[in-house]
């Protein structure tokens, strides 16, 4: 299967989530029965998924929610597909009132775990919320891709994909448009500020997408490791370990690590990386609702202590406020760090 060529966004970006709530999410899919009478029905998910936020949801009062009675309702109908308990218990989900709480059916898991595995080339999107605007914006094109030779550019709205309008799309739906067999085409409606919207034709592609760019700069008699993380997935470890390493090798006097429009991703990421770069002290804290409390630091794999600064932007959200909060309290000089070529 191949991919889109640029990342997408709505605007304005309002991004909403957490490394432990994506965590909370990514359980709400298991397939073991919790009762033998519902094996082969539709309700083994619901009770499964009912019974995790009755046990993990921080506010034991549910947000005034009878979680009860939402079991009650739940269990207490015949659903004539999965898809129609599906829409159920988002139903019920949405009685809670919590934006952080929500359900992926299998579809979505598998978009989720494919951007996360770090193995999906292209097509990383980030979600917004409370805008009246529903455009979707491109904000980047990928380097020598099928998009970027037919001239699109960060900035540019999409506005139909293959004659489908966005406009009541979602960044997740125009990205399963834009999928599709390597070597098929997809039509590709666009528009550039107040101009008047092009059509192209792009031909799917393959592309290798890495996580991490990384670059010697010299400014100010100081040689500087440039190091920007897309996001944090299963391979950007040992990007990032590459990438300070290599910058190391090469006599940096110390590093910039940009975190600009980086949506988040996965927890346990966000915590190898910051040993990466925290020699000791606390990386995280998580406490459940009884107020047990579990802390994770630094465990002395630091692979340099050289002065860091670390650039964010509106779009930087979940993990990358996480690895943000024990990087500020290194000791660091702060340099001019040079934007990202053609990129957020």
């Amino acid at each position: 299967m191949a991919h889109s060529f640029f990342r997408l966004h709505r605007s304005p970006v309002a991004l909403i989530g957490s490394a432990i709530a994506t965590a909370l999410v990514t359980t709400l899919l298991p397939i073991t029965p919790a009762h033998g009478e519902f094996e082969d029905s539709p309700k083994v998910v619901l009770d499964e998924a009912w019974q995790i936020v009755n046990r993990e949801y921080v506010d034991d009062t549910f947000n005034q929610v009878d979680w009860d009675a939402a079991r009650q309702r739940l269990l207490g109908q015949e659903y004539s597909s999965r898809e129609a308990a599906y829409r159920a218990l988002e139903q019920e989900l949405r009685r809670l009132n919590d934006p952080y709480t929500r359900f992926l059916d299998p579809q979505q898991y598998l978009e989720l775990t494919d951007q996360t595995a770090g193995e999906v080339s292209g097509g990383r999107a980030t979600t917004a919320s409370g805008s009246d605007s529903r455009d979707i914006i491109v904000t980047e094109v990928i380097g020598d891709s099928p998009a970027a030779r037919s001239g699109l550019r960060a900035g540019d709205r999409i506005v139909l994909v293959d004659g489908q309008s966005t406009a009541r799309l979602s960044v997740s739906g125009v990205a399963q448009l834009l999928k599709g067999a390597e070597n098929s085409q997809v039509t590709l409606t666009f528009a550039r500020g107040d101009g008047q919207p092009r059509t192209v034709i792009l031909t799917r592609a393959r592309i290798d997408l890495p996580t991490v760019d990384f670059a010697l700069r010299e400014t100010s008699n100081h040689r500087i490791g440039y190091i920007r993380l897309v996001e944090f997935n299963a391979h950007a470890t040992e990007e990032m370990t590459a990438a300070i390493n290599s910058l190391t090798e090469a006599g940096v006097d110390g590093f910039v690590l940009d975190l600009r429009g980086n949506p988040g991703g996965l927890l346990s990421a966000s915590i190898e990386i910051s040993r990466l770069w925290l020699r000791r002290g606390p990386i995280v804290l998580t406490q459940n609702r009884s107020g047990e409390s579990e802390q994770i630091s630094a465990n002395r794999t630091s692979l340099t202590d050289l002065p860091l600064a670390v650039l964010v932007n509106n779009r930087s959200a979940s993990s990358s406020e996480l690895s943000l909060v024990p990087c500020k309290t290194m000791t660091a000089r702060w340099w001019w760090a040079p934007p990202p070529t053609a990129k957020p």
